[in-house]
């Protein structure tokens, strides 16, 4: 039976060091959430990137042979440096030395144009081989919208898969990103777990559960999380047993 219930993806990181994130629809918001939380159970946390992620104070400037503040605030945003007001990429060694001195490394390796969903391009996404998990995540906002107004590099989504860009983006239209080649490109054989975030905004909520089993089905996957980071709130959906809520 299908189990639905109000459960932090928190839980899912037990003993997790390096994160990274994917997609679109809100990762750097879900990045912040996480390591605000992993900050209140005393955790040090670093945020990264290995393409461009918004600088927000605090943030630091990663130098080579000059380490990590003592005093560095939690958590703190590191990047090589700024350009266009973004904190630029680290390498994947740079990415490991911070494992070093702090409890958890969340990684953004995507970058989406503040569109709800995407395509990646060939040199998509940036996943350091280190990650223990992979986030991937997609907006909820994109449904029945048209394809080139809230895909990033709808272009390449088009020729790919010979759909319309005139087309709005209907349950089955959106089940096609989840693929090796779109949103589940260069994960391989890492842990992972899909996020459809902004269903406080979806326009028809009543269609988020079978969309729901429907990619578990299709990625043969033990859960995925329905989110509103909005609201701070979160609902697991997995296979098991027993069934014991509801999605409200």
């Amino acid at each position: 039976m299908w189990l639905y219930q109000s459960k932090s993806p928190l839980e899912s990181l037990n003993g997790l060091k390096f994160i990274s994130f994917i997609g679109a629809g809100g990762k750097t918001s879900f990045i912040k959430y996480l390591a605000r939380e992993l900050s209140k159970k005393g955790e040090k946390v670093a945020i990264t990137t290995t393409t461009k992620i918004y600088a927000e104070e605090p943030y630091i400037i990663f130098r080579d042979g000059e380490g990590i503040p003592e005093d560095t605030q939690n958590p703190v945003m590191i990047g090589k440096a700024i350009k266009e007001g973004k904190l630029t990429a680290l390498n994947e060694e740079e990415v490991e030395f911070l494992g070093t001195r702090f409890d958890r490394v969340l990684i953004e390796a995507d970058g989406a144009k503040k569109k709800p969903i995407k395509f990646p391009a060939y040199f998509e996404p940036v996943i350091p081989a280190l990650t223990d998990k992979v986030f991937v995540l997609c907006g909820l906002d994109c449904l029945f919208k048209r394809i080139d107004d809230v895909v990033f590099r709808w272009r390449d989504f088009c020729d790919t898969t010979g759909i319309s860009h005139k087309e709005l983006i209907s349950p089955d239209i959106f089940l096609k990103f989840f693929s090796k080649d779109c949103l589940l490109k260069g994960i391989d054989k890492k842990d992972y777990s899909v996020v459809l975030n902004k269903y406080d905004i979806c326009e028809d909520r009543d269609i988020l559960i079978d969309m729901a089993k429907n990619i578990i089905r299709r990625l043969k996957i033990n859960e995925l999380y329905i989110s509103s980071l909005a609201f701070r709130l979160f609902y697991r959906v997995n296979y098991c047993l027993a069934s014991t809520s509801v999605l409200t």
